[in-house]
């Protein structure tokens, strides 16, 4: 059971307009069960493009913002981090692959946290990092 996808099916019902009766008797006439909390993921998937045949248009989904960070170490710690995935480098791109390596080298969980030593540090190490030959497989 996905509870996703039911608040999506919950989502359609509003949408299409569909009053209690008929969202049950759609539930049962695809399913054999009248609720959607006793449906499995598949009919769960199910009634969903039956929705979707009816005219409901789910919404696509909102891109995650990302941290937000208030240090300018912080923004050229991402950065480059970033710039190394683009030469594969390192497989994570995200920021939490980028905290994870901060937290390692300095045992501060954000880069927001660190010292301006410790910044330059970090931000001198990914500079070199970027030099090194990339290895075929990471």
């Amino acid at each position: 059971m996905s509870a996703n996808n039911i608040a999506k099916i919950k989502i359609a019902q509003k949408q299409l307009g569909m009053e209690d009766d008929a969202y049950r008797a759609l539930l049962t006439r695809l399913t054999g069960k009248n609720s959607a909390a006793k449906l499995s993921v598949t009919e769960q998937l199910k009634v969903l493009a039956a929705m979707v045949q009816l005219g409901f248009k789910p919404s696509k989904p909102r891109k995650a913002q990302g941290k937000q960070y208030s240090q300018p170490h912080s923004r050229k710690l991402i950065m480059l981090w970033k710039d190394l995935y683009q030469a594969g480098h390192v497989a994570n791109k995200t920021n939490a692959a980028m905290e994870s390596w901060v937290k390692a080298e300095t045992g501060k969980a954000s880069p927001d946290w660190l010292e301006p030593a410790e910044a330059k540090r970090l931000i001198e190490a990914l500079k070199s990092w970027a030099k090194r030959p990339v290895k075929e497989a990471l």
